[in-house]
């Protein structure tokens, strides 16, 4: 399957049902910023304040083993957590425990 944009509604839902905070290590977001970007479209963006790097939509399965871009796949996940899970899927991942090395 090909990587495709997701769109701002499936963004915002996903969002919104993991409640604004990482699946991984449970940072919650503390500003939530909704703009309209340069083609008109409006995008979502989650941030926290210790780093502001945005949240990410992560994959449960990533699209290179097969995974899809329907909601029942995709997770809320800070850029630190999702940096140090690259490839792995959301079970290896949680196994694995990694994101509490990242303190």
């Amino acid at each position: 399957m090909s990587r495709t944009t997701i769109s701002y509604k499936r963004r915002k839902i996903v969002f919104q049902r993991d409640k604004h905070t990482c699946v991984y290590c449970k940072r919650k977001a503390e500003t939530i910023i909704e703009q309209t970007g340069r083609s008109g479209a409006p995008i979502i963006t989650l941030l926290i304040s210790d780093d502001w790097k945005p949240f990410e939509i992560d994959h449960k399965i990533p699209i290179s083993k097969g995974g899809s871009n329907e909601i029942k796949n995709l997770l809320t996940c800070c850029a630190r957590c999702n940096n140090l899970k690259a490839t792995m899927s959301y079970y290896e991942f949680k196994k694995r425990k990694l994101w509490l090395k990242i303190g």
